[in-house]
């Protein structure tokens, strides 16, 4: 997953090389006044970084207080980063619809299914399903062997707090379809709830990041082995 971090000195790398083509991360490094291995592992391989290294960067490159607020979560208080692939905005954006996610859904790590049976699950159009499973395999989210399909062992993720028009519009399929649930779904088959109360704005990063812990906890309880089972999409 990017890091702010990342993505803050990342931009402005290439902000100063749109200026100066000669301009050289040995030399971004020594404005910055740190090593040049250190930005490197950052931009190059998303690493964590300290607390004070934060607070330095922050200084050096004038960042708002609720950016460093985040790096600093990011860096030392986040839980650590699990295997994820992450999409790029140009990857989601051909996967983009609630029926690519259902496919994904109902094939099982290191289980193979048949089409046959794929199709006969989900009450959609072949040619339309086809068409889903062709957008996977190119991103190689699935695997293909004769007729049966699997899934790849890296469970995906997309970008953090980017706008993205396809993310976008892939909530709002999301809610299009609570609002069908919640109209043709019985009250024993679904939970819609909503809690309020009072916090900080300053705290929301905080919070997203407890209900990624919760979100991917729900998953591992109750995902399991069986061999017939229903797909359920959690929304929070």
């Amino acid at each position: 997953m990017t890091s702010t971090t990342r993505e803050l000195l990342k931009k402005e790398y290439d902000k100063r090389r749109l200026k100066n083509q000669y301009y050289s991360l040995r030399a971004f490094s020594r404005d910055l006044e740190l090593s040049k291995t250190l930005v490197s592992d950052v931009i190059n391989k998303n690493k964590q970084i300290s607390k004070r290294s934060c607070i330095h960067i922050a200084r050096k490159l004038d960042i708002e207080d609720y950016l460093l607020e985040k790096m600093i979560f990011e860096n030392t208080v986040a839980c650590p980063k699990e295997n994820y692939r992450e999409l790029s905005c140009e990857e989601f954006d051909k996967i983009a619809t609630l029926l690519h996610f259902t496919i994904l859904g109902y094939l099982k790590k290191d289980t193979q299914v048949s089409k046959e049976d794929l199709f006969k699950a989900i009450e959609k159009d072949n040619f339309e399903i086809e068409s889903c499973i062709s957008n996977l395999i190119e991103l190689n989210l699935i695997e293909q062997n004769d007729c049966y399909l699997k899934r790849t062992k890296r469970p995906i993720t997309t970008t953090s707090d980017i706008p993205s028009d396809s993310i976008k519009k892939y909530h709002d399929s999301s809610l299009d379809e609570i609002k069908r649930c919640l109209k043709e779904v019985e009250v024993e088959l679904r939970d819609i709830t909503s809690s309020t109360f009072l916090m900080k704005k300053e705290n929301m990063i905080y919070l997203k990041e407890e209900i990624k812990k919760i979100k991917r906890k729900i998953e591992k309880k109750f995902e399991n082995n069986q061999t017939e089972y229903n797909i359920y999409q959690l929304n929070i």
